[in-house]
């Protein structure tokens, strides 16, 4: 290994380990004065106001006092220099994947800034121990884009997973509907019969009519939040039956039908595309090792043959 590439390897640690301990510092130092000023209001408070060292302040993991404020100072410090077209699109896959870890648009940035100096760093070992260039050089792409895969991942899996279970909920509603429950009460139900994602949006649906956001203004939210075309005409149909006095029960009945022919379309569709996709792997993966399983015993005798 040569010294130039030593030197570039242990500035580029240094570097970012200066970085993360600055970040890092930084919100600590938050954390102590929002955990000292908690001080003054909490009457159960076991320190004195002035005190320096507080005993709460040693409390949690250090990824909870030191990397999150660090991850979080970092994301603030991107987001200066991020349109807010592209955070406010971010934020609503975010949004659409359930937040996943609690991240925000800014967390979401840093993580993929830190993500780049940590491939960064591979890319420049991986070259200093006689790797090839391009892959040096691709490993700062992958790791810049490996979370925005991750979470647009989650965003279709969350997506079909919702749309899987829309004709069933939707049965279960015109069940309860019929036996007599109110709307809200079938929405409390439904909410409490299905642990899936649409359960989790219902029992949201439910605690934004408890701060006192209206049924009609929630179910609207769940529609914008989620972007589904499917869910989206559920939502406006559910809302103009309400309007003009129908039947809500008859009106999710014929919405659960149409869902479920809608999905065996989709399935119909998805299954069509299969002989497609496995062109590429037969080709590729499956000729090849039956071609030497065939014809490898043959080929010493084929090699003898034609040696002579």
């Amino acid at each position: 290994m040569s010294t130039t590439l030593l030197l570039v390897l242990g500035v580029s640690l240094s570097a970012s380990g200066l970085v993360l301990v600055v970040l890092g510092l930084r919100g600590a130092a938050a954390w102590r004065f929002t955990r000292r000023l908690s001080n003054f209001v909490d009457e159960g408070s076991y320190s004195t106001p002035g005190t320096v060292l507080d005993i709460r302040q040693l409390e949690g993991s250090i990824v909870k006092r030191v990397i999150d404020p660090g991850i979080q100072a970092l994301g603030n410090f991107i987001s200066r220099f991020t349109p807010k077209e592209t955070i406010s699109a971010l934020n609503k896959q975010l949004a659409i994947a359930n937040n996943p870890m609690g991240m925000t648009a800014r967390e979401f940035y840093a993580v993929r800034i830190i993500m780049l100096l940590g491939f960064s760093l591979l890319a420049v070992y991986y070259f200093s121990i006689g790797g090839y260039t391009i892959f040096a050089v691709l490993f700062p792409l992958v790791g810049y884009f490996i979370p925005l895969v991750w979470i647009r991942a989650r965003v279709r899996i969350r997506k079909s997973s919702l749309l899987r279970a829309l004709p069933d909920v939707l049965d279960l509603f015109s069940v309860c509907s019929s036996a007599g429950l109110g709307f809200d009460q079938t929405i409390q139900r439904v909410s409490e019969y299905y642990d899936n994602p649409l359960g989790e949006e219902l029992r949201r649906i439910i605690m934004e009519m408890e701060i006192g956001i209206s049924r009609q203004d929630a179910f609207r939210n769940l529609a914008q939040r989620l972007e589904i075309p499917e869910l989206s005409s559920f939502v406006s149909i559910l809302l103009q039956a309400e309007q003009m006095g129908m039947s809500i029960a008859d009106t999710l009945a014929a919405q659960a039908e149409q869902m479920r022919v809608l999905r065996r379309y989709t399935a119909q569709e998805a299954a069509q595309r299969m002989p497609v996709k496995m062109v590429f792997p037969l080709v590729f993966l499956i000729l090849p090792a039956l071609l030497l399983v065939i014809l490898g015993p043959a080929i010493p005798a084929l090699a003898n043959l034609f040696g002579r």
